[in-house]
């Protein structure tokens, strides 16, 4: 992972701001990094996250994913009177 100068820059302030310490640039970077890396763990689905996203539609909710047949619509004649 890449961070620009910049990016370690506003690390440092918002450091500095928080515990009232100046770090240096290379520190600052690596614990960027380390922060990014954390937040990209943290955003992931968990295992129950993913099923539930995969079962939102009913079909994709059991095993079988057939879709059900239509059903024939057949006209009916209605009885005549003699």
């Amino acid at each position: 992972m890449k961070l620009t100068d910049e990016d370690v820059a506003d690390f440092r302030r918002v450091y500095q701001a928080a515990y009232g310490e100046e770090l240096p640039i290379d520190e600052a970077r690596m614990w960027a990094i380390r922060l990014v890396r954390l937040y990209r763990i943290l955003l992931l689905p968990t295992p129950g996250e993913s099923d539930a996203r995969l079962a939102k539609s009913p079909a994709r909710a059991t095993l079988d994913s057939s879709p059900t047949p239509p059903v024939a619509v057949t006209e009916t004649k209605k009885p005549t009177a003699t």
